[in-house]
């Protein structure tokens, strides 16, 4: 990195993090502010007789506050700087050593105040901060002039061409999607982005611990990070902060890949190829290979590919997921769903946009090329499969086809719009609870609401658009491009129309209300839904008052009912069902559905006495 200006600093504002400039560590204030001193004869002595050796002890140079007596058996190659020894560091949770050296070899390496080496098999060409911690590990090298995958440009989605993305440690996720909606060239950003990092030296960053790992090549570790029982970091950034460490632990392997800080990879997982935002996590044999992972998302057993994913999509199983462009995120992938179909016999060329909180059940198989990212909320019914398709229908549920149609190819599904909002309401408040609940990152700050303007104004184009149909027992894509390779029967139109209108509608009252309860009570000017508010509303704040309080109770009562199935349906299958499972009054979801409610009805009591209005 460049001395005049160190990207990393600017970021984190921490001084102690490093600058490099083609220069030896030795010339690093940041690592030996109070200069470096030849080893004293006495000094020398008296490391031999603890077993170390070196190739030419002049190379050997030390800062004030070193101790000799902290240095056994250590072989030393080449030039090799020590800091200030025998500080308390925490070798292991609860357990404090005297910082040293012992049982390793160091060849030109750079290790800085208060650092703790044990058992280290070769360490070459790395620089120690303060209070860094290395045990129990088999090589930490570095290949001078390697960039840590910074600059990187990873090929998303479909070969060849695809999405390039140049990753580097500081980028947002904004930033990736960005260059991803845009096929452009990405070399020249990569050269930028790889110039800033390159370096000579591999860095482990203040008190970062490693420990019982195998190989780490070319690895920048940063401050606070815990890489602990890791199978292989190889030429990979892991970002790290003091108040927000990155893990790497128990078998993982993270290779030419960039992790930010908060992230966690564990559990035997791969990741390759890649750029993993904050806050995510990727465990349980896990693997993610030449995709972006968004902020504060989770990969568990499953296997990601070529993907931008993210934020906050959840993949807690075995599943696939290849070429997906999901910049929306906030979905799940299920158990065995294969959304991977990429390869047409051709070329692997083919991708996915699956929108907004896109649901993967059980088992489904979808076929590219797929656009899905004007129907938010989409739910994939366990064990469909699906064709190529665009579906513009928010909130649906796609499922295996009921009934066969004369004029009708079989392989069509029954599509039925606005069913998550009318059937299913419990989902998208436990969505908002766990969306909140998991959001940790600082940087890339996400709106977990799922009624946003975007997501509403797709109900909106997509009620019009059902409305214009009619006359028909059954619709399909020949109808309504919308529908996609799906059948939507008139009930099912009809029934669409109607949660969406209610959502809408609800939606309206939220808008109208919030205008007067937030200020001196007003007619007229509901807000860009004030189409929707109905005739029974008008103008009069009162009526607004009132039904918002009564749409916010029905949707509340509509959550609990949406939960309270599982209460009748659980015990005629399993006979002590109702004994291990709580009911629906008691779920922490039903509860602040309810609670909600209560404050609003607060809320509206008080603004219509300050009225008059009894």
């Amino acid at each position: 990195m460049q001395s005049a200006h160190d990207p990393v600093t600017d970021a984190c504002g921490s001084s102690d993090l490093p600058v490099y400039a083609d220069r030896t560590p030795y010339d690093d204030a940041r690592l030996f502010p109070r200069g470096l001193r030849a080893l004293a004869p006495d000094e020398i002595d008296e490391l031999e007789r603890a077993g170390c050796r070196a190739d030419d002890w002049s190379l050997v140079r030390v800062a004030p506050g070193f101790h000799a007596a902290d240095v056994r058996s250590v072989r030393f190659r080449g030039r090799v700087a020590i800091g200030s020894t025998g500080h308390d560091v925490e070798r292991a949770a609860g357990l404090v050593v005297r910082s040293g050296l012992d049982d390793a070899t160091v060849s030109d390496c750079a290790l800085s105040d208060g650092v703790l080496v044990d058992r280290v098999g070769l360490m070459h060409r790395v620089a120690l901060a303060a209070g860094a911690v290395v045990t129990t590990t088999d090589e930490l090298t570095h290949e001078p002039g390697g960039s840590f995958a910074n600059g990187r440009v990873l090929r998303l989605v479909c070969n060849p061409g695809g999405r390039p993305v140049a990753i580097h440690a500081l980028m947002t996720f904004e930033d990736a999607c960005v260059q991803a909606s845009d096929p452009a060239p990405r070399e020249a950003e990569g050269a930028r982005a790889a110039a800033a990092w390159r370096s000579d030296w591999a860095w482990i960053g203040d008190s970062a611990r490693v420990g019982g790992c195998g190989r780490l090549e070319s690895a920048w570790i940063g401050p606070g990070a815990v890489v602990r029982g890791a199978a292989a970091i190889e030429r990979s950034t892991v970002f790290s902060t003091g108040h927000r460490p990155t893990e790497v632990r128990d078998g993982a392997i993270v290779r030419d890949a960039v992790l930010q800080w908060g992230v966690r990879v564990a559990d035997g997982a791969f990741v390759a190829d890649s750029m993993i935002f904050e806050g995510s996590v990727v465990e349980r044999h896990g693997i993610v290979q030449g995709s972006v992972i968004g902020p504060d998302c989770v990969v568990a057993e499953g296997e990601v590919s070529k993907s931008l994913v993210g934020p906050l999509v959840g993949f807690h199983h075995q599943a696939l997921l290849v070429s997906a462009y999901w910049p929306e995120g906030r979905g799940n992938v299920g158990y065995g769903a294969n959304v991977g179909s990429n390869h047409t016999g051709k070329a692997p060329d083919q991708e996915i946009r699956p929108g907004e909180g896109a649901f993967f059940g059980l088992g489904v198989n979808v076929k590219y090329p797929s656009d899905w990212s004007r129907a938010p909320y989409l739910l994939l019914a366990s064990g469909t499969d699906t064709l190529p398709q665009r579906i513009t229908l928010p909130f649906s549920l796609v499922a295996a086809p009921a009934r066969a149609y004369a004029d009708c190819p079989p392989a069509l599904n029954d599509i039925f719009p606005g069913w998550v909002l009318s059937e299913n309401p419990y989902a998208l408040l436990r969505n908002e609870l766990k969306f909140a609940e998991r959001h940790r990152a600082e940087r890339s700050r996400v709106d977990v609401r799922v009624f946003r303007p975007v997501v509403v104004d797709s109900v909106v184009g997509a009620l019009g658009a059902l409305e214009a149909l009619g006359g028909k027992s059954h619709y399909t894509e020949r109808d309504l491009a919308g529908i996609g390779k799906n059948v939507l029967t008139e009930a099912a139109r009809l029934d669409g129309i109607a949660a969406y209108r209610s959502t809408l509608r609800r939606l309206a009252l939220a808008e109208a209300a919030e205008s007067i309860l937030g200020s001196v009570p007003r007619t007229g000017d509901s807000g860009s839904l004030s189409g929707f508010l109905g005739p029974d509303v008008g103008s009069d704040p009162v009526a607004v008052l009132r039904l918002h309080a009564a749409e916010t109770r029905r949707w509340a009562d509509a959550v609990e009912a949406c939960k309270a199935r599982d209460d009748r349906r659980g015990p005629r299958v399993i006979e002590d069902y109702a004994s291990v499972h709580p009911p629906a009054s008691e779920d922490p979801v039903v509860l602040r559905a309810h609670d909600e409610s209560r404050r609003t009805g607060e809320r509206v009591r008080t603004a219509l006495a300050s009225m008059g209005v009894r």
